[in-house]
């Protein structure tokens, strides 16, 4: 059981990265630009342009950690679970 929740938290954290990297551009654009100068309005414009792309942590490259990701390990060891008992391995 301290595995599930230490592999949860292993994935809860970069969801919640990709979810607050996802709200950054979203507050840069309704940042109110009328009392900023001039040429830090096209900084913001470019921090929206680069915010688009929200932040992705992957486990070497092969899986996108998330929460989805960790119901999907989860899934998969329990059917691998059932399977061994089920061959009474």
């Amino acid at each position: 059981m301290v595995y599930v929740v230490q592999l949860y938290l292993c994935q809860w954290t970069p969801d919640h990265l990709f979810d607050e990297s996802l709200a950054v551009s979203t507050a840069a654009y309704f940042a109110s630009v009328y009392w900023m100068p001039r040429r830090m309005g096209k900084h913001l414009l470019t921090i929206i342009a680069r915010a688009q792309h929200p932040v992705q942590i992957t486990a070497g490259g092969f899986v996108n950690l998330s929460l989805q990701s960790f119901g999907s390990m989860l899934t998969s060891a329990f059917s691998f679970f059932t399977l061994l008992r089920k061959l009474n391995l």
